[in-house]
């Protein structure tokens, strides 16, 4: 997110972008920190969304095409 302002796809599609990403930072993606799971994923999107929002940061979903959409909100 830091060098696009949105994104948008898959919890699958998510978890893989973020696996790379942590991968590139030398995060252990192997830590049970770590969302090993689509559902694991968005238990935790859910308990950060009210903290993201604070950032300018919104979570969008759309339960019926399974797409997340999240943007960073311009002022």
């Amino acid at each position: 997110m830091e060098s696009r302002s949105e994104w948008k796809g898959t919890n699958a599609e998510l978890l893989a972008e973020l696996k790379k990403v942590a991968e590139a930072l030398k995060i252990d993606t192997k830590s049970n920190l770590w969302p090993n799971s689509t559902h694991k994923l968005n238990q935790i999107l859910q308990e950060l969304k009210i903290y993201l929002e604070e950032f300018g940061i919104t979570i969008d979903r759309n339960r019926y095409a399974r797409i997340i959409r999240i943007f960073k909100q311009t002022t």
